[in-house]
């Protein structure tokens, strides 16, 4: 077996075409918000190597993995976009 190409990676895992993801275009946040979740201050005393889900200008949430501190953001405030940062 092959592995898909990028073109591919879209489809190659849905269970059916109603539930296709989107393409890359489509999921990236604009360049200005990406720029302004980096320029969010790390909170004093957090250890390196925390990831940070940054969105509205601050830390919503943290975690050890990138997953659980998107996860914490998306109880804190749902209807929130966030990035994923880690210091």
């Amino acid at each position: 077996m092959t592995d898909p190409s990028p073109s591919d990676w879209g489809t190659c895992c849905s269970s059916s075409s109603s539930q296709r993801a989107r393409p890359r275009d489509e999921q990236a946040l604009p360049a200005a918000e990406l720029t302004a979740a980096l320029a969010v201050p790390v909170p004093d005393g957090s250890p390196e190597g925390t990831w940070f889900a940054v969105g509205e200008g601050r830390v919503l949430a943290t975690g050890p993995t990138p997953g659980q501190a998107r996860r914490a953001a998306g109880r804190q405030a749902p209807e929130v976009p966030v990035v994923i940062r880690m210091v």
